[in-house]
């Protein structure tokens, strides 16, 4: 098969997931490079970008992963978890960003808001879950 070939058989669907995965991975990072230094995101070859821009993202994609599978493991697939927490990841992070940009935050700041922002969504979480236990109407929370 050839490259053109392969390209022709790509779903509308497949480029929709490939796209928000990056809106939820890439972009964040290189938005991050880009207010925080901007030198170093113009001197860096392209995929040494989505490799920096990935390794800023990725751990918290990761984290939020590991949480929404755990506490759903038994109800919801992992395809489920992956994509709950691209959406969770990339909303903290780009909050975290604005913040950052009208507030005029240093990186060490912009760190503890996503942090502050993370702890904010699993204590919610928690609490939606906690209400739905009590309740005795499983799977109502995220």
């Amino acid at each position: 098969m050839s490259i053109v070939s392969e390209f022709k058989e790509i779903s509308a669907s497949q480029i929709g997931v490939a796209f928000a995965v990056f809106l939820a991975t890439v972009a964040p990072g290189c938005l991050i490079l880009l207010h925080f230094k901007p030198d170093l995101l113009l001197h860096l070859e392209s995929w040494k970008v989505v490799i920096v821009s990935g390794g800023l993202t990725c751990p918290l994609v990761f984290w939020n992963t590991f949480l929404v599978w755990h506490k759903h493991r038994d109800s919801k697939p992992l395809p489920y978890s992956v994509g709950y927490s691209l959406v969770v990841t990339s909303g903290i992070i780009y909050l975290a960003l604005l913040l950052a940009y009208f507030a005029k935050f240093q990186f060490g700041r912009f760190v503890v808001s996503v942090a502050v922002l993370e702890i904010l969504i699993i204590s919610v979480s928690q609490l939606r879950h906690t209400k739905a236990i009590k309740e005795h109407r499983p799977n109502q929370s995220l």
